[in-house]
């Protein structure tokens, strides 16, 4: 088994999942579309399916189902996102309507503010979180700024709206210990992917 991976110039399962994650996503590295070409017709992954999807879905992989997991990879790919680099990863919830487990894939807004700022239209941004006399998260509000845009674009949300429980109606535990965070990851965004349509659609 370590001859193999010598041989390949692999160590451990850790460099498989990465040799891995160039053959799904060959498109992060500074390759020409000649060399992927060639990386994907030469090379033969001997990391597990296994191996991969604890990586992938190790939050999850007992909630969803094979579909759910093929349609994460499809999403990851078809915005040129790579899961192994964590620009993306699924998160389970309750589906209320559904009545079942289901997964949810979401963008790092890491990479909402790196494609905003690529775009070469990003002019500044800044967030303002709404508090109760309690000092309670209450909502908040992004602005966004476009150097081709005259006025600034705003979006203002609730905490009622953007709030993640379990199915038993309990806040999960990142809503409920960093509320403000997590309000400030969501107006990111969802404000960055409406001022910026024609760069994130469909993220």
């Amino acid at each position: 088994h370590d001859k193999i991976y010598l041989r390949l110039g692999c160590r451990n399962d850790a460099d498989q999942i990465q040799r891995s994650a160039i053959i799904l996503f060959p498109s992060s590295l500074p390759m020409t579309k000649e060399e992927q070409q060639m990386l994907v017709k030469t090379w033969q992954p001997h990391v597990s399916k296994e191996t991969i999807e604890e990586f992938l879905f190790s939050q999850c992989k007992q909630e969803i189902s094979d579909e759910q997991k093929a349609l994460f990879i499809g999403i990851a790919q078809a915005n040129n996102l790579n899961p192994f680099k964590r620009e993306i990863y699924p998160i389970p919830f309750w589906n209320t309507k559904l009545g079942k487990n289901d997964m949810q894939p979401v963008t790092a807004y890491t990479v909402y503010l790196q494609r905003a700022q690529q775009s070469g239209k990003l002019n500044g941004w800044n967030i303002v979180i709404h508090e109760d006399e309690s000092k309670k998260v209450t909502g908040g509000k992004i602005t966004i700024y476009r150097k081709d845009w005259d006025n600034p674009f705003e979006r203002e949300v609730s905490w009622s709206e953007i709030v993640q429980t379990k199915k038993d109606g309990t806040v999960n535990k990142n809503w409920k210990d960093k509320p403000a965070f997590m309000t400030k990851k969501t107006l990111i965004a969802q404000g960055m992917r409406l001022c910026f349509p024609e760069d994130m659609g469909g993220m």
